[in-house]
């Protein structure tokens, strides 16, 4: 299963339509914060994390560091639309905590290492 949290309902449907005709088992959050409640829950199955970096009420390193605090293994993945150097400062500290940046016109890169690697 993969948890796919984008406060960008029609990028986060699209991701996850895409990701589901891969064969992949995919929830999708559009609010942070209920995907937080939902990741502490420790879901069984949980191969990786996909979340975009800046939301409202909860933005995606704050999530990634409350979810560090009980699980450091499961592989968390960040995209941004604000572009790399954006995403680049807002992860600099985070570098050992996530698995990887892409930017959301990278989409397709994404979904291909997520194609290849899962």
């Amino acid at each position: 299963m993969i948890y796919l949290i984008d406060d960008e309902k029609m990028i986060g449907e699209t991701m996850k339509e895409f990701l589901e005709m891969q064969g992949h088992d995919v929830v999708f959050f559009n609010n942070p914060e209920v995907a937080l409640s939902n990741m502490m829950t420790r879901p069984d199955g949980l191969k990786a994390v996909i979340c975009d970096i800046n939301m409202p009420k909860l933005q995606g390193t704050k999530l990634l560091e409350e979810w560090r605090k009980i699980d450091e293994y499961t592989p968390f993945y960040f995209y941004t639309g604000h572009g790399a150097d954006y995403g680049g400062q807002c992860l600099k500290d985070l570098s050992a905590k996530y698995s990887k940046l892409f930017e959301k016109p990278e989409i397709n890169t994404l979904l291909s290492y997520f194609k290849d690697n899962y």
